[in-house]
């Protein structure tokens, strides 16, 4: 079972539902859509725009179909917390929307609740006025940080001091994801979320050994296939940032994607578990998706594994990482790999706004399913719509942009990997 059908027919796409709201929320009175992103509307959606701006999903769904996926998506991390940034987060939401983008990316904490709540409006705005339907809208978000409201509803919850981490802001015991998802479906106004994320569990639970990290993350996969079968999300998966699946074998916080995947698949029936997405930073300062030969008996990149086991793979930090501060007066900065590489010769046809052919190259990337984007500023968003009419790199021009890079360099040898 999973989130409820759609109550009515757009007239221009018979096979996308508007959705229909209804009461939800045990007595807080929201109003959630209800529906879910379906191979059938993302396929919809991606046939109004260039086709070259869209990849398919790695797994198939109970329907038969692959989920149709935007290379771009919008992430919604940084900015202040007040109404001005919300009007202009709003403002970029609708104008990524109607641009081609279908994958939007928040969390419980950012912006402390306020992005979930302004996607949350924005989306709801885009549905009633038909501009683009629930079914075509594929919609993550994240658990794990908690404060505030969610920390309130954890605590009546059960949630107990043993079950955060040292900080006391960070938990996904079962009464923290409970609260958080809750927290989260009110916010966004959404009856069902497409995926939630585990939240950095690697980075903040350093305290645990291997064996502690996985005990850790059955509990929360057996949790999650639960709101699954009741319809409150449709998958889950990691999101990560300096550590799993960065991380080499052996050190503290590393993750390797086998026995992640295997942990989900003996919870539920081999292909039927709902583990199917991985979030990491991945752009040329940040290579290991597609240089380290971690995986599956050390034989593998991410890339590569994540295509045969069937995960999607989602970049945060597709700009690169920010530049270092300059350096004390006399002193001569070393040059950061953004700035050796990549051949910007292949990308300056693309767009002359540095940031914006970043974006390009990272949705470029071999085996990368989507690229997110955290734009807001109106001049941002124009350099980063500018590039979805043009398709990603081909394999090859992506290994020319990328030939020089110290990375490469260092190992001696590329990395082949399947898109």
């Amino acid at each position: 079972l999973f989130c409820a059908a759609f109550a009515s027919l757009r007239s221009s796409s018979s096979s996308s539902s508007l959705g229909s709201s209804s009461p939800q929320g045990k007595g807080t009175g929201v109003m959630l859509t209800r529906g879910h992103a379906t191979a059938a509307g993302t396929k919809a959606f991606a046939r109004r725009h260039a086709s070259s701006l869209y990849r398919e999903a790695p797994f198939v769904e109970e329907s038969g179909g692959r989920l149709t996926l935007s290379s771009v998506g919008l992430g919604t991390y940084l900015g202040d917390v007040d109404e001005a940034t919300d009007l202009l987060v709003s403002e970029a939401l609708k104008r990524s929307v109607v641009a081609g983008m279908n994958h939007v990316d928040c969390a419980s904490n950012y912006r402390k609740g306020r992005a979930e709540l302004t996607v949350g409006t924005t989306l709801a705005e885009l549905f009633a006025e038909g501009i683009v339907t629930r079914s075509e809208v594929f919609v993550a978000t994240k658990a794990g940080f908690v404060s505030g409201e969610v920390k309130e509803r954890a605590l009546r919850y059960g949630a107990t001091s043993s079950d955060f981490d040292e900080t006391g802001r960070h938990c996904v015991a079962v009464a923290c994801l409970k609260a958080s998802l809750e927290v989260s479906r009110e916010r966004l106004k959404l009856d069902c979320v497409d995926l939630l994320y585990l939240h950095n569990v690697a980075e903040k639970r350093t305290d645990l050994d291997e064996p502690q990290l996985m005990a850790l993350l059955e509990t929360a996969f057996r949790f999650l296939e639960q709101m699954r079968r009741k319809g409150q999300i449709r998958y889950y998966g990691l999101a990560t940032f300096s550590r799993a699946f960065r991380a080499e074998p052996g050190s503290r916080g590393a993750l390797r994607l086998g026995p992640v995947v295997h942990l989900a698949q003996t919870l539920e029936e081999s292909a039927r578990h709902g583990f199917r997405f991985v979030q990491l930073p991945v752009s040329v300062d940040t290579p290991e998706m597609f240089t380290e030969r971690w995986e599956l008996q050390q034989k593998s990149t991410l890339a590569e594994a994540a295509s045969a086991l069937d995960v999607a793979l989602v970049s945060s930090k597709s700009l690169g990482l920010p530049k270092r501060r300059p350096p004390p007066k006399g002193r001569q900065a070393p040059p950061q790999r953004g700035d050796v590489c990549p051949d910007r010769s292949l990308l300056a046809e693309v767009s002359l706004n540095r940031g914006a052919q970043n974006l390009h190259l990272a949705r470029s990337t071999p085996g990368l399913t989507t690229a997110l984007v955290g734009h807001k500023t109106p001049s941002h968003v124009d350099a980063n719509l500018a590039i979805l009419d043009r398709p990603p790199l081909s394999e090859s021009d992506f290994d020319r942009a990328i030939h020089h890079c110290s990375f490469l360099d260092k190992k001696g040898i590329k990395r082949k990997t399947t898109r």
